[in-house]
C-alpha cells in the first residue's frame, strides 16, 4: 500500500476534486474562471512550453465561455434567480403529454447516452424493474429543492414536519407516474422528443457537465493545446498530460470540509484528499452524499442521489464513488449509475468495462473504508492524515475476502 503525509506542493480547490501539480514540473500556466454556466464554477488552466500571448487567452477564454453558454442555453433546467427558464430542455418538458419538440442532433447524443446509463442501471424493486439512473426524476428533485434547503453547516435545517409535507409530494408524484424513462419518446428522423405524459420533467444534469468537458476538449485540441485541466463543476478532464509526467489528482474526503478542517502540530491546515491518483488523458469525476444534502432538526440526512421508485436517497452505504474514464459524458454518467447499483454490483460492471476504473467510500458504522478497482492498484496513493478522521483504506475490493 502506497501512502503521503507530505504536504502538496501546489493545490487547486474543486467541487470534488484536487489537483496537485509540482511547480518545477511547469514552464507557463494560464488559469481560467470561466462563466458559471450549468450554476456552478468552471475553470481551464493550460500549461505550455512557451507563452501564450494576451491576444490568444482572450480568445480561448471568450470561445470557452460561448461552449459553456450554449450549452446552458441547451441543457439547465434549473432556474437562475426566478428567471423563466428557456433552455431546449426545458420547452421539451413544457410540452409533455402535448406534443413532441423539435432538438438538436446534439441533444439525442447526450440524451441516447442517459438511457444507456437507464438501461444499465436497471434492478428489481418490489417485483417491478427499476432504473436507478432516471432523466425523468426531476419533478420529485425539484420537489426537494435541494438548492434552498441545503444543510449549510449552521441553521439551514428543516423540521421533522417539512420533510414528512416532502415525502407526501413526492409520493403524489410517483403515483402520477411521472418518473419513468420509458416514457421519453426520441424520434431521430424528425429530431424530437417528446414525453408522453402531462407533469413529466426530463433533467439530463447528471450527465451534461460530462458532456460539456468534452466539447471544451475537442476545442482545446483542435486549437493545438495538448496540456490542460478543466473542470465542470468539478467533472475533471485532463487533457494529455504535464510534460511527460502523469496529473497528480487528490480525492476529497468526504465531509471534511472548511468548517471542520484540523491543524498539526504547527497550526497549519492539514490536506483535504483522503488519496491521490495518477493520471494523464483522463476524466475525473466523484459523485457523493456529502456535498448537497438536507438535514432535519432530528439529525437525518436526505441526500440528492434519490430512487426513482421512491423519490428517496439511495441507502446502500455508498457514500462516495470516484469514476475514472476516458470520456467525461461517461464519467460523469456512470459516477450516478454506479453509486446508485452500491459497491458490489456497480464493481462488476467496472471489472467487465474496459477503460473503466473507481474508487469507493464506504461507511462501515462510524469508519469510513476506501476500495480500488483493480486498475488502480499502483497508481493510488493512501492519505494516513485521513485516519484519525475514520478512514481506512482496504485496497482492491475482493468480493470473496475480507479486505
Amino acid at each position: 500500500m502506497k501512502t503521503y503525509t507530505k504536504k502538496f506542493s501546489f493545490v487547486i480547490l474543486v467541487a470534488f476534486l484536487f489537483i496537485v501539480l509540482s511547480a518545477c514540473q511547469r514552464d507557463y500556466y494560464n488559469k481560467f474562471v470561466l462563466t458559471s454556466a450549468f450554476q456552478t464554477t468552471n475553470t481551464l488552466e493550460i500549461f505550455t512550453k512557451n507563452p501564450i500571448s494576451k491576444e490568444e487567452l482572450e480568445i480561448i477564454k471568450e470561445e470557452v465561455n460561448n461552449i459553456l453558454i450554449g450549452l446552458d442555453n441547451i441543457f439547465n433546467v434549473q432556474e437562475r434567480y426566478s428567471e423563466k427558464l428557456d433552455s431546449v430542455l426545458s420547452k421539451v418538458s413544457e410540452k409533455a403529454g402535448v406534443e413532441p419538440v423539435e432538438v438538436s442532433e446534439e441533444v439525442i447524443f447526450v440524451l441516447k447516452k442517459a438511457l444507456e446509463m437507464s438501461e444499465l442501471s436497471k434492478v428489481q424493486f418490489q417485483n417491478e424493474e427499476v432504473a436507478l439512473f432516471d432523466p425523468t426524476i426531476s419533478p420529485v428533485w425539484k420537489t426537494w429543492d435541494f438548492p434552498t434547503n441545503q444543510y449549510d453547516h449552521f441553521d439551514n435545517i428543516l423540521a421533522v414536519s417539512e420533510i414528512e409535507e416532502i415525502k407526501e409530494e413526492i409520493k403524489e408524484i410517483i403515483n402520477a407516474g411521472l418518473v419513468d424513462y420509458k416514457k421519453i419518446k426520441i424520434n431521430e428522423e424528425d429530431k424530437t422528443v417528446y414525453l408522453e405524459k402531462e407533469g413529466m420533467e426530463i433533467d439530463l444534469g447528471a450527465i451534461a457537465k460530462g458532456y460539456a468537458a468534452d466539447k471544451i476538449k475537442d476545442y482545446l485540441v483542435n486549437r493545438g493545446y495538448n496540456s490542460c485541466i478543466i473542470s465542470v463543476g468539478g467533472n475533471i478532464l485532463l487533457v494529455g498530460d504535464l510534460f511527460g509526467k502523469p496529473f497528480k489528482i487528490g480525492i476529497r474526503t468526504p465531509y471534511i470540509n472548511w468548517t471542520n478542517l484540523r491543524k498539526d502540530k504547527k497550526g497549519k491546515y492539514i490536506n483535504e484528499a483522503f488519496g491521490l491518483i495518477e493520471v494523464s488523458d483522463l476524466s475525473v469525476v466523484t459523485s457523493g452524499t456529502y456535498e448537497r444534502y438536507i438535514r432535519d432538526r432530528s439529525g437525518n440526512e436526505y441526500h440528492h442521489i434519490l430512487h426513482p421508485a421512491t423519490g428517496l436517497p439511495i441507502n446502500n452505504n455508498v457514500v462516495s464513488i470516484t469514476v475514472i474514464t476516458e470520456e467525461s459524458i461517461m464519467a460523469d454518467g456512470y459516477s450516478t449509475t454506479l453509486f446508485a447499483l452500491g459497491m458490489e454490483k456497480g464493481l462488476e460492471i467496472v471489472e467487465n468495462t474496459e477503460g473503466l476504473e473507481t474508487i469507493w467510500v464506504i461507511r462501515n458504522g462510524k469508519t469510513f473504508e476506501i476500495y480500488l478497482s483493480s486498475g488502480l492498484a499502483d497508481s493510488f496513493s493512501f492519505n494516513e492524515n485521513v485516519i484519525e478522521d475514520g478512514f481506512v483504506y482496504k485496497g482492491v475490493y475482493n468480493e470473496n475476502a475480507e479486505n
